[in-house]
């Protein structure tokens, strides 16, 4: 165990040391040797028991080992899951899931709606990509509008809307409209693990397609599936994934990253949303959710009646 959590640090040092540059990056793998020192002699240690004490108990005790580690590793991966990543699709059992943006666009949309209107009464637009969940969130606000696939045209009563990502850079909105782009929904990259054939390299089964002289994927025209290696080659692809993983210090450093602190090597996939706010009123909008802390450390200055001063601010 003690060998387990050496290998583990050092492979944790190595993989965060600095990566400003290319040389640097370079740099920090050229000493991933290093950490081998670990598993070899944890090797070593059994191969010695099991000469002094046998193999049947040498073997138990590895097993012992390796089952404490497992479970140290267990509760870590499940503390991750249950409080700090239990909404995003880094975690695998996420996988598909409305992105925390959504919650925290609601909630600004909720305390503009409750300074303004004094309740839930503001005017805010939605179309067809984000109605759902929007449909939810904005079950309990009376006045707003849904607009399908249409572009809308809003008018200077309505100061917020939720649309589609397309609609980012279009200059009829963005004349009167700050835009924020925002993460509608997000999933794990599955063409990390998950072989598609369509990239070379990509996946744990990168070559299960099989390709044309060209490259392409081969497609059975009377079925219109995609035509399959032979399962010997399949295999034979797998344990090939497996030596590139554990004997690139590149690719076990991507392994090692998600595995204990959930960054995926690829881009999340998501279907985004933009956050449309009225310029007169996007100054508002974020001094509700950003106001300052008032200062302390100033002393309060008495004017002889026994009242503060008024500051400058405050004077006519």
């Amino acid at each position: 165990m003690i060998l387990a959590f050496g290998w583990a640090l050092s492979m944790s040092q190595l993989t965060h040391w600095a990566t400003d540059g290319a040389n640097l990056a370079a740099d920090k793998y050229s000493s991933w040797g290093f950490t081998w020192l670990f598993p070899i002699t944890m090797i070593v240690m059994t191969v010695a028991f099991a000469i002094w004490l046998g193999v049947g108990r040498a073997l138990r005790y590895f097993a012992v080992g390796i089952l404490s580690v497992l479970l140290v590793y267990e509760v870590h991966s499940a503390i991750q899951l249950t409080y700090r990543n239990p909404d995003v699709a880094t975690e695998l059992a996420v996988y598909v899931q409305t992105s925390p943006d959504v919650s925290r666009a609601t909630k600004e949309l909720e305390d503009f709606s409750n300074y303004t209107t004094g309740g839930k009464n503001v005017k805010v637009i939605y179309d067809s990509t984000s109605s759902w969940p929007m449909e939810w969130y904005l079950k309990d606000y009376p006045n707003k509008q849904f607009v399908g696939d249409t572009k809308p045209t809003p008018g200077p009563d309505v100061p917020v809307m939720f649309l589609d990502y397309k609609y980012l850079n279009d200059p009829d909105l963005t004349k009167d409209y700050v835009p924020q782009r925002y993460a509608l929904r997000w999933w794990f990259p599955e063409e990390w693990y998950k072989g598609t054939g369509a990239t070379a390299g990509d996946g744990f089964l990168p070559n299960q397609y099989a390709k044309d002289a060209s490259g392409n994927v081969i497609t059975d025209p009377a079925t219109g599936t995609q035509k399959m290696v032979s399962p010997l080659s399949q295999v034979g692809d797998a344990f090939h994934t497996m030596a590139v993983t554990l004997l690139q210090p590149e690719y076990q450093a991507g392994l090692w990253k998600y595995l204990v602190y959930k960054v995926p090597p690829k881009p999340l996939g998501s279907t985004d949303f933009v956050l449309f706010v009225r310029k007169d009123a996007a100054q508002l909008w974020h001094q509700l959710q950003n106001e300052p802390v008032p200062s302390t450390d100033v002393p309060v200055q008495l004017a002889p009646s026994g009242h503060p001063v008024p500051s400058l601010e405050t004077l006519p």
